[in-house]
């Protein structure tokens, strides 16, 4: 393989990771070295364009507004737009996966968080997102791993440590779940939802005391939270 053709291969793969500023670099480096070359001088060029048809943030906010209301038809007709003009995009094929997965289309769901994960192989998000995907559908090892792959790409992911907690807790066990959730918990001590797993976990264990504790905590945090509260009674 000569040195264009390694250069290029480097710099696209840079650049599918989303690692544009560094495919730049590479090219830059490599017209230094052959300034006359078609192939490199195209290659950049492509790149540049791309970026120039980058998705606006305008867009961006008008497709997660439609699918946070639940408007899932306008939003998979929006994102099969913008796919459409923008071309691939890890950003859209995650929204997809969640509209498909809210829709009941959990096969699509999986499908769309995967071609995102292709662009972006270390987002967490996605990869929460495809982790509690599997889980759903029951794919439990394959969800454990998908979400340690999160937590490893961000241990201040308080979602993606919540998923690994539920996905932890579906193969009972039970002390990876309680380590998962307790993490959660003190990433984001705002939410009732962790504390109410760890009581459910406590619970499940036997250990009625500590279950009641923390689903109180849970309780001062959001007071009409139905689970709690038909937990309690």
């Amino acid at each position: 393989m000569t040195f264009i053709d390694k250069s290029l291969r480097q710099a696209k793969q840079l650049a599918k990771q989303g690692k544009i500023d560094d495919a730049n670099a590479l090219y830059m480096k490599a017209l230094e070295r052959f300034p006359s070359s078609r192939r490199i001088q195209a290659a950049q060029s492509a790149l540049q364009l791309s970026l120039s048809k980058e998705i606006s943030g305008t867009a961006k906010q008008k497709l997660t507004a439609l699918y946070n209301d639940n408007r899932l038809r306008e939003a998979h007709a929006l994102a099969s737009a913008l796919l459409q003009s923008h071309g691939p995009s890890a950003y859209i094929h995650n929204i997809l996966g969640l509209i498909f997965d809210r829709s009941g289309s959990h096969d699509n769901a999986i499908q769309s968080f995967e071609k995102a994960l292709v662009i972006e192989p270390d987002k967490a998000e996605i990869l929460s997102n495809l982790g509690q995907c599997l889980k759903n559908r029951g794919h439990f090892e394959r969800a454990i791993a998908t979400l340690q792959g999160a937590v490893a790409a961000d241990p201040t992911s308080y979602q993606a440590y919540n998923n690994l907690g539920g996905a932890l807790r579906e193969i009972n066990d039970f002390d990876g779940a309680l380590a998962a959730f307790k993490r959660a918990a003190k990433l984001n001590s705002d939410l009732a939802e962790p504390l109410f797993n760890i009581g459910l976990i406590y619970s499940e264990m036997g250990e009625i005391d500590k279950a009641i504790e923390y689903c109180e905590m849970a309780r001062e945090i959001t007071p009409q939270f139905p689970e709690i509260l038909r937990n309690l009674s």
